[in-house]
This record gives C-alpha cells, sequence and structure tokens, in this order.
C-alpha cells in the first residue's frame, strides 16, 4: 500500500512540475534547464520501480487458466452424459418391455390358430349348447386351450383376439417361435392381478383341450372369455400368411431388453447374454449422424430406458420395432459405450455458443500471451 503511495506521489509532483513549466512557457517566462532535468529523473525513479516488481503472479495465473481450459476441454471429451434422447428401428426376434399405465395392448388380431395356457376357465355363449365343449371347465386347476380355423372357403373358420387390456406395471415378452409363423406373446401382470382375454370365433373351427378335439361350427361371431388361472398367461399366435400382426401404440414403456441369458455350465450355474438383434438403426439426438446400425447378434443393452412404443408388428418371423425416448448407460458389444460426451452434446445443440466461446477464449489467449512477451 505505501509503495502505491509513494508511485502515486511521485506521479502528483510530475504533474505539478510540468504545469508549472507549461505556464511559465504560455507567459513567455524563462524555464530553467534544470526543471526539464528534474522531471526526466522522477520519470525514470517510477520506471526503475515498475520494472522492478516481481512478473511472476500474472504469468503463473495465464499457466493456470490455460491449463484448467485444456483438462476441461480434454475431460468434455471422454466424460459421457448421463443421459439422452434416442430412436431405434429394430428387428429382431425377441423383445420384452414393461408398460407403466393400463393400457390396451391390441385389438382384433386375425389368427389362424391361437393358444393359451394357464387357463382357470372359458365362458362360451349361451347359444353353443355344446356340452362337450364345455366340459374343458370341469378340470381342476389350470389348463391350455388350442384353437384352430377349419375348412375350406366360405366354411373357412376366422379366430380374432380382441380388446387385450392389461394393468399397469404389467411386463410383455414378444419372440418368434422355432415354429415358422409362430409368435408368442407372454404377459405378466402383477401378483396379485388376473387376464380376461376376449376370442370371437367364426366359421368351422376346432378346439383342442386334454388330447381331445372339438369341432365347432358357428354361421356368425360367437365371444369367448379366457380367464387365466395365475399371473402369467402365455399365447402362441399363428397368424395368416401375408397378414401381419399390428399392435397399439404404447404411450409409457420402460426396460427394454433385446438379450436373454443361457446356461452354458450347469454345474457352475454360467450364464452367457445372447442377443435376439437382427438388424437395425439407434438415432443419438446428440449426435448428428446417421445413427447406430447394429449387425445380427449385436449386443444391445441399456441401464435404464424409457419411452414411447410407437410402432410394434410381427411378420415373416420377425419382430418390428419403433421406439422413441431417454435411455442411460447405453452399451454394445465389449460393453462398448454408445453414451454421447459432453463435447458431442454441446457442439450438436450450442453450436453457436460453442464457436463464440471458442473465440473470445482464442482473444483472450492471445492478449495473455501479447501481455506476456510485451513484459518480459
Amino acid at each position: 500500500m505505501t509503495e502505491e503511495l509513494d508511485k502515486k506521489t511521485l506521479r502528483d509532483i510530475i504533474s505539478e512540475k510540468a504545469k508549472s513549466i507549461r505556464n511559465k512557457i504560455l507567459k513567455t517566462e524563462k524555464v530553467e534547464p534544470g526543471e526539464y532535468e528534474e522531471i526526466t529523473r522522477l520519470d525514470q525513479v517510477i520506471k526503475i520501480y515498475e520494472g522492478s516488481k516481481p512478473k511472476g503472479n500474472g504469468r503463473l495465473f495465464t499457466i493456470v487458466l490455460l491449463a484448467i481450459i485444456v483438462v476441461a476441454v480434454t475431460a468434455s471429451l471422454f466424460i459421457k452424459k448421463k443421459s439422452t434422447q434416442v430412436q431405434m428401428n429394430l428387428i429382431t426376434t425377441r423383445l420384452e418391455f414393461c408398460l407403466e399405465d393400463e393400457i390396451m395392448i391390441a385389438d382384433g388380431i386375425l389368427v389362424q390358430e391361437l393358444g393359451i395356457g394357464e387357463l382357470s376357465k372359458i365362458d362360451f355363449p349361451r347359444s353353443m349348447n355344446l356340452e362337450k365343449v364345455k366340459k374343458v371347465n370341469s378340470d381342476n386347476g389350470s389348463f391350455t386351450v388350442k384353437i384352430c380355423v377349419g375348412g375350406e372357403g366360405v366354411q373357412k373358420g376366422a379366430i380374432t383376439l380382441n380388446n387385450i387390456y392389461v394393468p399397469q406395471k404389467t411386463r410383455i415378452m414378444l419372440s418368434s417361435n422355432d415354429v415358422e409363423n409362430q409368435y408368442r406373446l407372454h404377459l405378466e401382470v402383477p401378483e396379485t392381478e388376473r387376464l380376461d382375454l376376449n376370442a370371437s370365433i367364426q366359421g368351422n373351427v376346432a378346439l383342442h383341450h386334454s388330447g381331445k378335439s372339438f369341432d365347432i361350427i358357428s354361421t356368425s361371431p360367437k365371444s369367448l372369455v379366457l380367464h387365466s388361472a395365475t399371473n402369467q398367461v402365455d399365447i402362441d399366435l399363428v397368424p395368416f400368411k401375408n397378414y401381419p400382426v399390428t399392435f397399439l401404440p404404447v404411450p409409457r414403456a420402460n426396460d427394454l431388453s433385446f438379450c436373454h441369458e443361457e446356461t452354458t455350465n450347469f454345474k457352475e450355474n454360467k450364464k452367457v447374454t445372447i442377443s435376439d438383434l437382427i438388424s437395425g438403426t439407434l438415432n443419438i439426438s446428440t449426435i448428428k449422424n446417421e445413427g447406430y446400425k447394429f449387425h445380427n447378434k449385436e449386443i444391445l443393452q441399456f441401464k435404464k430406458i424409457y419411452g414411447k412404443i410407437r410402432s410394434l408388428q410381427l411378420s415373416d418371423d420377425k419382430i418390428m420395432l419403433n421406439f422413441q425416448g431417454k435411455a442411460e448407460g447405453i452399451t454394445t458389444d465389449m460393453n462398448q459405450s454408445l453414451m454421447p460426451s459432453w463435447l458431442e452434446f454441446v457442439s450438436t445443440h450450442h453450436r453457436l455458443k460453442l464457436i463464440w466461446a471458442s473465440v473470445i477464449f482464442l482473444f483472450g489467449l492471445g492478449r495473455a500471451g501479447l501481455n506476456w512477451i510485451t513484459r518480459r
């Protein structure tokens, strides 16, 4: 503080003497040479004082600031975002997901064969006076039925699975069975819930139960209500050729899975993760490119995923999915992360801000460097 006051006093003295010389010149009075020399001497003293001050603090600050910026930029290249928006168009042979709401997942699924397991009872319409068919309810415990179409031409039967309503927190598993053109829909509802499925039959239809077959011929649609015995139901679907099965959009789904585990060593209970993906593309909104393309049996896993199933269809022994939502911890084969870095996110969504920040940084860096050089 004292040093700064001393320097200020010297500058004040120089200023006063300069004013005195100026006034003398204006009044055409004589200025003594010693007056000029005194001002010059005081100015030299100030320059010597400023030159003797340590310069390391400014340089150290510049070096530390530059190091911090370099570390921050480098870290942004490797630190991944926690979550990101995704859009997927995938083809798979197996898919699992969980519903967040009570919704209708399908309506009017037309099939030529329908198999349902874990049933406790079937409600037949009163107009069906077929006591032998109604005996399927006489079994104790749960049972399985299979309904198949028969006949040809106008007499050919038809089976429609209507209005599949499921409660919230229902877990759904879709898979393509080993049998050609056959799919399995597995529904697992909360422990205390049970499912009631509605199926319509018309024409020539056969009902198979306990090794017996019952033929049913109905000229008008007849509705059957199938009650589940447990909270889990397996539904086997065999659609007509060239008639894909289409499910309704799901507004809120989570915990999507395209893999399953298989035991490779039963003694040691060793398991390996098997991918069910056939092909598809994953687009990440924070990265503007053509998306990540998956090859057959490539693993795709998520730490967390939730969003909307925009379309879901079964056709040609494949399951086709279109999904849009938010995901965390996206990994593929060899645990490779597909999550975008912070630098990728900023460069995609805040490109203009990044450009201006870079310009300001370079300008500041140039000024600091210039000051450093000139003060040496």
